[in-house]
């Protein structure tokens, strides 16, 4: 309790960085319990994030395609 102080953001209260405190215990404890590397983890969720993001990134390019053709023929189609 004495190093609390010292450590606490502006404003906050012994409560809230008590709650954040206890929050950051348990996520750690349950890390640890899981047998699961959070670092590990984290590497995966990245390798994830990027999947996911490469895949998006191709059906946007392909909606792109289909806007730009469908652009194209009606502007083809107008009468000048």
């Amino acid at each position: 309790m004495q190093g609390m102080e010292s450590v606490k953001l502006d404003g906050e209260s012994n409560a809230g960085f008590i709650v954040t405190a206890m929050r950051g215990e348990i996520a750690r404890r349950q890390a640890e319990g899981s047998g699961e590397n959070p670092l590990v983890s984290s590497l995966d969720a990245l390798a994830k994030v990027e999947q996911i993001g490469i895949k998006a990134a191709e059906e946007i390019g392909q909606l792109v395609t289909v806007a730009r053709e469908e652009l194209q023929r009606r502007k083809t189609k107008e009468p000048e």
